[in-house]
């Protein structure tokens, strides 16, 4: 099946995972597109977490965040609807609510990877990371199966 799968360090793979974070921001554009996994790197951005809540007036508890993050491991599937330059003039950046906007870098010249359809995994799957996009191993693939999410774009 070969499932696409992206990294993020805490706590912004866990964002992904709940809905918070809805928006990726990154300094290239894309153009996959499409269902992937959501994975959780084995290393935290330090003292992220505390910081960010702060600034963007979440509750966490609201969200269903634990103190501990899964590191290492699938956390979500989501689908990457569109990327576009960070200053267009797209719908879901002029409507993005305050929270959306701390957790991602708008500056000028980056792109806005659009989510859509997350589904958070009740149990993580420990996995190996890679830096930009990569393959999940058959083994992960598997227990990615076995979870019943669908890999289909809706």
């Amino acid at each position: 099946m070969s499932v696409r799968a992206l990294s993020w360090w805490q706590p912004w793979a866990s964002f992904v995972a709940v809905g918070l974070k809805t928006i990726e921001t990154r300094g290239r554009l894309t153009h996959v597109r499409g269902r992937f996994a959501v994975h959780a790197a084995a290393r935290k951005y330090i003292d992220a977490l505390a910081d960010l809540l702060a600034k963007s007036g979440v509750n966490p508890r609201e969200w269903g965040l634990d103190e501990e993050l899964p590191l290492g491991a699938i956390v979500a599937v989501a689908t990457l609807e569109d990327c576009v330059p960070v200053d267009a003039r797209h719908s879901r950046l002029i409507g993005m609510q305050y929270h959306e906007s701390c957790f991602g870098n708008y500056s000028a010249g980056r792109f806005a990877w659009l989510l859509r359809d997350v589904v958070r995994l009740k149990v993580p799957i420990p996995c190996r990371g890679r830096q930009g996009w990569f393959y999940l191993p058959p083994d992960a693939e598997a227990e990615l199966a076995r979870t019943g999410v669908s890999m289909k774009s809706a």
